[in-house]
């Protein structure tokens, strides 16, 4: 009659796990190239930088705050668009 399924299920697992445990490491992601406009913000930081002018970090979580504030507002708007039937 052969193995009962809980027996089939944990078989199939030990399998599995052994597949993904012998798999080589390349997850490592594709270099990419920067774009011009990350480039000239990098360079115009490091530039502010050199010369001694920063910006505190509070200001700067502040900022980072508002960004995804706006970016979830508008995903939300997105959302309620689409959820809202035409007539």
């Amino acid at each position: 009659m052969g193995d009962p399924p809980a027996a089939r299920a944990h078989i199939g697992l030990e399998r599995r796990a052994e597949c993904a445990y012998n798999l080589t490491m390349d997850d490592t992601p594709a270099p990419t190239i920067a774009h011009a406009r990350w480039l000239e913000a990098l360079a115009e930081s490091e530039a502010d930088l050199a010369a001694g002018r920063i910006v505190p970090g509070d200001v700067v979580v502040r900022d980072l705050r508002d960004g995804l504030a706006r970016l979830e507002s508008r995903a939300a708007a997105k959302t309620t668009r689409k959820d809202t039937p035409r007539r």
